[in-house]
C-alpha cells in the first residue's frame, strides 16, 4: 500500500521530471530509428500503423487505468505502469538494424557531439525542403497550441450541454484512427506540396467548425468537422515525419529530429501564451482564427517550397 505523504508527492514530482527529461531524448531517437529497421519503402506504411496503435492506445488507456487503479489501488497501478517501460526497453531492444554502423563509427560520433549538433543546423539552413519543413512545424505548433487552450472549454463555447467535450473527444479519437488508417492512401507521393495541401485542408476544416455552427448551432457540425480536422492532422503528420525519414542523410537524421522537436516545441508554450493573453478560451471565434493561421502557414510555406524549386 503506499501512503500520499510529503516524500510520496516529492518522489512523484521527480520521476515524472525524470520522464519528462528522458521523453526529450526518446522522441526524436524514436522517429530517426525507424529508417535503420525499415525498408524505405515501408516507412509511410510504418509510421501509419504505429499512429493507429497511439489512437487507440490513448483511448483505451483512460479505462485501463481506471480498472487498474480500482482493482489493484494506486500502488499496484503504479507497478504495473513501471513493468510497462520495461516490457517496452526489453521488445525496443529487439528490433534489429538494417543499416548498422560499427563500433568505431560510434565511438566517432560521441567524441564530437557537439560539432555534429552544429553540423545537423547546418545540413538544415543548407537543405531548403528540411528548413521549409521545420518553419511550418514551428509555425503550426504555435495554432495548434491555441487549440488545445481552447479546447476543455468546448462546453461553454459551443453550447450545446455538459457531454459535448466528451463527445468531441471520442471525435478527435476516431478521426485519429481513420487518419492512420487512409494516410498511406493519402500519400501518394514524398512531395512537400502534397503535405501542404493536406495542411490546408487541416485550417479549413477548423475554421469550418465556426462557420457551420454558426449557421446550424449544431453538435454534430462540430462533430463532424473536428473528425476531419483530426483525421487530416494525422495523414499530415505522419506524411511529415515520413517525408524527413526519407530525404534526409542517415548521417544527420537524429540531429534534425532533434532541432525539429527541440523548435517546435518551443513554439507551443509562446502560442499558449500569445491566445490566452489576446483571447478567451471559451470563446467559438479561435477556431477560425487557428483555422486561417494554418492556412496561412501552408500558403506561404507552398510559395517559399516553389520559389526555392526555381532557383
Amino acid at each position: 500500500m503506499v501512503y500520499p505523504t510529503k516524500f510520496f508527492v516529492f518522489a512523484m514530482i521527480l520521476v515524472n521530471i525524470i520522464l519528462a527529461i528522458l521523453s526529450s531524448f526518446r522522441s526524436p531517437a524514436y522517429k530517426s530509428i525507424i529508417p535503420n529497421t525499415v525498408h524505405k519503402d515501408k516507412i509511410v506504411k510504418v509510421n501509419s500503423n504505429l499512429e493507429i496503435c497511439n489512437q487507440l492506445v490513448s483511448v483505451s488507456s483512460p479505462v485501463i487505468s481506471l480498472i487498474a487503479y480500482k482493482v489493484f489501488g494506486i500502488g499496484g497501478a503504479l507497478l504495473i505502469d513501471g513493468i510497462s517501460f520495461l516490457i517496452s526497453a526489453l521488445l525496443n531492444n529487439c528490433l534489429q538494424v538494417i543499416h548498422k554502423k560499427s563500433d568505431e563509427n560510434i565511438r566517432h560520433i560521441k567524441n564530437k557531439i557537439i560539432k555534429n549538433i552544429i553540423e545537423g543546423i547546418e545540413y538544415i539552413t543548407k537543405n531548403s525542403q528540411v528548413a521549409i519543413l521545420l518553419i511550418v512545424s514551428s509555425a503550426v505548433n504555435f495554432f495548434l497550441a491555441g487549440y488545445n487552450y481552447s479546447f476543455p472549454f468546448v462546453n461553454k463555447a459551443f453550447g450545446t450541454g455538459n457531454s459535448t467535450y466528451t463527445i468531441l473527444l471520442v471525435s478527435q479519437s476516431l478521426g485519429g484512427i481513420i487518419g492512420g488508417i487512409i494516410s498511406p492512401k493519402l500519400t501518394k507521393n514524398d512531395s512537400i506540396s502534397h503535405l501542404l495541401n493536406l495542411l490546408t485542408f487541416c485550417g479549413l476544416s477548423i475554421a469550418g467548425i465556426y462557420l457551420l455552427f454558426q449557421w446550424y448551432h449544431s453538435l454534430l457540425t462540430v462533430f463532424v468537422f473536428m473528425f476531419l480536422f483530426h483525421m487530416l492532422l494525422t495523414a499530415y503528420n505522419i506524411d511529415f515525419f515520413s517525408i524527413i525519414q526519407t530525404k534526409v542523410d542517415d548521417k544527420y537524421l537524429g540531429r534534425v529530429f532533434s532541432v525539429v522537436f527541440t523548435v517546435a516545441i518551443i513554439f507551443m508554450p509562446i502560442g499558449t501564451a500569445v491566445f490566452s493573453y489576446y483571447s478567451k478560451a471559451y470563446l467559438v471565434e479561435n477556431y477560425i482564427i487557428i483555422g486561417i493561421g494554418i492556412i496561412i502557414v501552408s500558403i506561404v510555406a507552398q510559395v517559399l517550397s516553389r520559389f526555392k524549386g526555381s532557383k
